[in-house]
């Protein structure tokens, strides 16, 4: 029985998992097979409507008759998502299924599908009447880049060798450790997964996302604030809508942004950087989001360059680029150059926070509503423990251009290294429980722990010395020097000269 008769079946497990992570792009109008359960628990209020495709006439629920191999009777970019589970070993002409799939989308469009890897027919008649194919990855990548073309086109196999002859054998999820449901084994594939994005024209359009919103939490910096404006309002991408969060600010703020037009002003009592964020979440408008800090600036196409990317994976939570380094008046003084991140992307975060700069992020609103924005108990590193929240639940995307102005003036919060060694620490100590089991990212997480010490600590121990030189008593150095032999004690020695970064 699949494990029904025991509990949740593990097919259903890794199914389930795929569809949560892509859970971004169910959205708008929405097809799926059969009944519409994961429509509506994946997809929830980002559905305008769902339709359901059942092959049989008369059948409960079904909106739409027909077989996916053949529906000519229903119009062609009609839904921005297709649930297709379970389905395409049943149809006799998977290429026919598959153009009709890719006609049905709308462009930029989403096609979320699985199908059995490894498994037995069904017992006593029912589905193996029609239960014609078994698909490995790599016949699923021909098949479904011949129609979407390469590239837009992500093929997953779900599974082990565990968990496979478990399945086989009748067990369920409840039999199993997490240990062994997180185990992957592309040689024994259990379920085999397709993300398929349809390109959009040449010319844009479709169902892209098109509006944008900025928001420009400020705390008592005025004196930068008009800068981050005009570069908020000097986009090319003009569909924005730009939010400045007056974080109880005592000096100017409200004056500065007063000055303006095209920018709402919220003011809010004094609650930090986090809920100052949280608050422009909930003030703005638009399906994507960026956050400025009022000291840094955005080149003019960040926005649009942005975009670009989003669009062409709608299933992404965010997407990053690059920056480069100005200096209190503005000049550019240094340029952040990195190689493309790519791949696991959760893995690269736990090594350490290759995104840099908070301002080259542009999130999709789904997915900050659906993580439940910024945690609001860290005093620094918020941004980064969200990117590792989103990147281990959703796709995320990197590129390399350079789209933010990071502004190094020495009082600003990521210069104060006794803060940011004690919030980074926090973040990647909390993702012990989600990498746990997992060789490749609990050695991800140690050499991220690694790197933040050395990096945060020896700036520690360079301030400690240099206030020390200055004239601080030891008494003013007590929470520096305990900071750094909490979080950091291999980099004491820096206090004594030892050069540290």
């Amino acid at each position: 029985m699949y494990g029904y008769d025991r509990g949740h079946p593990i097919d259903r497990h890794y199914i389930e998992a795929f569809l949560d992570r892509h859970a971004i792009a169910i959205r708008g109008r929405v097809l799926e097979v059969g009944d519409d359960q994961y429509t509506r628990r994946f997809g929830g209020s980002r559905v305008r409507r769902s339709d359901v495709l059942d092959v049989r006439p008369g059948a409960p629920g079904a909106t739409i008759t027909g077989d996916i191999a053949d529906l000519a009777h229903v119009a062609s970019e009609s839904f921005d998502a297709i649930v297709f589970t379970q389905t395409l070993q049943c149809v006799y002409e998977p290429r026919a299924a598959i153009q009709t799939l890719h006609r049905l989308l709308a462009p930029g469009g989403v096609l979320l599908a699985t199908f059995p890897g490894t498994t037995h027919l069904p017992p006593g008649g029912g589905w193996t009447d029609t239960w014609y194919w078994s698909f490995t990855p790599l016949v699923a990548q021909r098949l479904f880049e011949e129609r979407f073309g390469a590239g837009t086109v992500e093929v997953r196999a779900h599974g082990s060798l565990i968990t496979t002859t478990a399945f086989l054998q009748g067990l369920a999820v409840e039999d199993l450790s997490r240990g062994d449901l997180d185990r992957n084994d592309a040689a024994y594939p259990l379920v085999v997964s397709v993300m398929a994005v349809k390109p959009l024209r040449p010319a844009g359009g479709g169902t892209a996302v098109e509006r944008a919103a900025i928001v420009i939490p400020c705390y008592n910096q005025a004196s930068f604030l008009g800068d981050a404006i005009e570069s908020a309002l000097g986009q090319t991408h003009r569909a924005l809508d730009v939010v400045v969060v007056d974080d109880g600010s005592t000096d100017d703020t409200a004056a500065v942004a007063a000055k303006y037009t095209g920018i709402r002003y919220v003011r809010q009592a004094n609650l930090g950087l986090p809920a100052a964020r949280n608050t422009g979440i909930r003030e703005t408008t638009g399906d994507c989001i960026a956050f400025l800090d009022a000291d840094d600036r955005l080149l003019p196409r960040a926005i649009e360059t942005n975009l670009a990317c989003l669009r062409a994976r709608p299933d992404r939570a965010f997407t990053s680029g690059e920056h480069r380094y100005i200096d209190r008046e503005g000049r550019v003084v240094e340029a952040w150059t990195r190689e493309v991140v790519v791949g696991d992307y959760y893995r690269h975060l736990l090594q350490g926070n290759y995104v840099g700069m908070h301002a080259t992020v542009l999130y999709r609103r789904a997915a900050l509503e659906l993580a439940g924005g910024f945690d609001g108990r860290l005093a620094a590193c918020e941004d980064y423990e969200l990117y590792l929240r989103l990147a281990r639940r959703f796709p995320v995307g990197h590129h390399g251009e350079t789209v933010a102005e990071y502004r190094r003036y020495g009082t600003a919060m990521s210069d104060d290294a006794a803060r940011m060694l004690r919030a980074c620490v926090r973040v990647l100590r909390s993702q012990a429980l989600f990498v746990r089991g997992r060789q490749d990212l609990e050695a991800a997480r140690t050499a991220g722990l690694a790197y933040c010490r050395k990096y945060h600590g020896g700036a520690l121990a360079c301030q400690i010395r240099e206030r020390w030189r200055a004239g601080a008593s030891p008494l003013e150095l007590t929470g520096s020097i305990a900071v750094l032999l909490r979080h950091a004690p291999g980099e004491v020695a820096g206090v004594f000269g030892r050069r540290a970064p």
